[in-house]
């Protein structure tokens, strides 16, 4: 498939599953919960002393699970060449006003919810991968575009 799944597997693959959790910590990347505005659920700090994914410390679990994987994105943006090139850009191209939050989204329910071919409604994909309605619906969306465009 295009390359920003591929490289999505070859994150599955490299850190056996999904855990985005464990590929934080094989990244070497801390995870920090604090006090926050509403507003801002998370983000990601490339520091020269270490690379830190910065929470807001009330986050319910499966939202918690969603800002990580949502960062993660930012992370493997900088660090991975395939991202950077146009062809790394070309499969979140199937709607071409994403910004790179939104491909940061995008990237986020490709990873935790890799395949639904099974779920006939978002609230299938919520209950099979634990993961917020918000998410369920891109990840519906996402699957109906990379169909209408061939790509699966």
């Amino acid at each position: 498939m295009e390359a920003v799944e591929r490289i999505i597997q070859n994150v599955r693959e490299k850190y056996a599953g999904k855990d985005v959790y464990e590929i934080c910590e094989k990244e070497g990347i801390i995870i920090h919960r604090a006090e926050m505005q509403d507003d801002c659920e998370g983000f990601y700090l490339p520091l020269e002393e270490g690379r830190v994914i910065l929470l807001r410390a009330d986050l319910p679990s499966q939202v918690e699970r969603e800002v990580i994987a949502h960062e993660l994105y930012h992370h493997f943006a900088g660090v991975n060449e395939d991202f950077q090139s146009t062809e790394g850009r070309k499969f979140l191209e199937i709607v071409p006003y994403f910004k790179e939050e939104n491909h940061a989204n995008a990237f986020a329910v490709l990873l935790l919810c890799p395949d639904i071919t099974d779920c006939s409604a978002v609230v299938d994909i919520m209950y099979k991968y634990d993961c917020s309605k918000v998410s369920a619906k891109l990840r519906r969306k996402l699957e109906e575009q990379m169909r209408a465009k061939g790509m699966i």
